[in-house]
């Protein structure tokens, strides 16, 4: 058979190696194999998933127009995928209006978490977060986007480094859907410190494949889980 892998390229092999894998019923050895691929794949075309062009978000415009503040609706569309300090007053991707109302608790959540806003039982915000990634579909992607955008040009080296231990959290609870995940990734490996980036990657992996944990920390294990990540 070797005349069969004589200029095949590198790409082609590993996917031979997934499907020989696969039909042998080696699903972690398979498993092993399409995460390399994904990763050659992400590799060469990282510049088709920049965070801001996801296509799940709220139009800017429409976005700002929650805001009571009409005087700062330009500011709030232009800044939409940055830090600010303030809850935001709706979801950042289109979602029922029920769940949008949900999706600016996160935020006031998030911001507890992470300094932003003064909050006497921050673990228990942690808490929040996660269960709602948990037990909601439709918000994790909200929640990863959240997230994602707390980190971009935030001014506070605490809140950032809160962020990336929020962002650490739900990669070990649950992953973003097959549309925004290549995002993540990517956003990962532009923005996340040298020493987080494995061990996000690797967790968001687990995630995919494993599906989601059934049930969030208690508020009294979120520190020791998110020592990992600091």
């Amino acid at each position: 058979d070797i005349e069969r892998f004589v200029g095949l390229g590198e790409d082609d092999l590993l996917k031979l190696q997934y499907k020989k894998a696969k039909a042998l019923g080696m699903s972690d050895r398979a498993q092993e194999k399409e995460i390399t691929i994904r990763e050659s794949f992400l590799d060469r075309n990282a510049h088709m998933f920049v965070f801001d062009q996801f296509n799940s978000f709220r139009d800017p415009a429409e976005f700002s127009s929650h805001s009571m503040q009409f005087w700062k609706r330009e500011e709030l569309a232009r800044n939409m995928l940055k830090w600010q300090k303030s809850p935001i007053k709706t979801s950042l991707t289109e979602l029922e209006p029920s769940t949008a109302k949900h999706a600016v608790r996160i935020h006031k959540a998030l911001l507890g978490w992470c300094g932003d806003k003064s909050s006497p039982g921050p673990n228990m915000l942690a808490q929040e977060i996660v269960a709602s990634g948990i037990q909601c579909t439709p918000l994790r992607d909200e929640i990863y986007c959240q997230i994602a955008k707390h980190l971009i040009d935030n001014p506070g080296q605490q809140s950032v480094a809160q962020a990336w231990k929020a962002l650490g959290l739900c990669t070990l609870y649950f992953a973003p859907s097959t549309d925004l995940s290549n995002y993540i990734h990517v956003f990962i490996r532009d923005r996340a410190p040298s020493h987080l980036k494995e061990l996000l990657t690797r967790n968001l992996y687990t995630r995919e494949y494993d599906g989601p944990v059934r049930q969030p920390p208690t508020p009294d294990q979120i520190s020791s889980v998110v020592h990992q990540f600091a």
